[in-house]
């Protein structure tokens, strides 16, 4: 895929010409605090994070204030694997018993959101066919190639249910993968990141997340805070499409639309039945 190509493919500008600048207030180096600012009369705060258990305690005072002061919390990841032990019930114990640090970090999180009694929204569109097009992209495969290996994940989804596909299974492709992705090392760079098709991979995620934001605001109170807590490589794409919500249409990815979940999500802690209720779902306009 020559340069014209992935531009046309994915967008012409994925992770360039960014307006917003990572914050000087990083806390050791896990803890990126961006500058707040106003959406539809509602105060939007981002926290750019390294999210590994040991990371989550470094920064556990730090985002247990967030999280006091904040209305409601934007959480990366909070599906129903994250709210299975985000609970007042599960020990440290059993998170730390959890495979994927991912899931140890978000679980702890969602924790002290429950703890706190603050709603958890999710507007991250990642779904497992879509992030294994992700991974079929950055070991050097055709676009057309990777968007049937991913086809092909889906459609084994829905006829299997949300079972069919274990998270033992996700890590073994993942590590199946770990060779390919070495040996490609250098295509990778000199033909995916020159080109911008890898970054907007990241790019296309953000583009979602950012306009679930925007629309989680709408449903707000004016002087409501938002909290936002997602991986530090998102910060700057996500507060820039925020502040800049022209750029949003440039950023296109048609492997991706037809495989993410472009919904708004906002769950309720119930303390009594101690599970995350869903109490709204709704499509962002993507």
């Amino acid at each position: 895929m020559g340069a014209a190509g992935a531009t046309a493919l994915f967008g012409a500008d994925a992770m360039g010409n960014l307006s917003h600048d990572r914050p000087k207030n990083e806390r050791l180096g896990v803890y990126e605090e961006h500058e707040s600012i106003e959406i539809n009369g509602v105060e939007v705060k981002f926290v750019g994070v390294s999210h590994t258990l040991e990371n989550f305690e470094k920064i556990k005072d730090a985002l247990e204030d967030d999280i006091e002061q904040s209305s409601l919390v934007v959480s990366e990841y909070h599906g129903d694997n994250i709210q299975e032990l985000a609970t007042l019930e599960t020990s440290d114990e059993e998170i730390s018993n959890q495979i994927l640090e991912n899931e140890r970090f978000f679980e702890s999180m969602g924790k002290l959101c429950a703890e706190k009694n603050k709603d958890v929204i999710t507007t991250n569109p990642e779904t497992i066919p879509a992030h294994m097009a992700d991974m079929a992209l950055k070991i050097g495969l055709p676009a057309g190639v990777a968007a049937n290996v991913a086809l092909k994940l889906d459609r084994k989804q829905r006829t299997d249910g949300r079972e069919g596909i274990s998270r033992r299974q996700i890590v073994k492709w993942g590590l199946a993968m770990m060779p390919a992705l070495a040996t490609h090392t250098k295509l990778l760079k000199d033909r995916f990141l020159n080109e911008g098709a890898h970054n907007s991979m990241i790019a296309w995620r953000d583009r979602v997340t950012a306009q679930g934001i925007i629309k989680a605001t709408e449903g707000c109170t004016e002087g409501d805070k938002i909290l936002i807590v997602h991986g530090r490589a998102h910060a700057v794409n996500v507060m820039d499409y925020l502040e800049n919500p022209e750029k949003i249409d440039d950023i296109q990815n048609p492997i991706k639309d037809a495989l993410g979940d472009r919904t708004l999500k906002r769950y309720h802690y119930d303390s009594e039945s101690h599970n995350w209720d869903l109490v709204q779902s709704e499509a962002i306009d993507a």
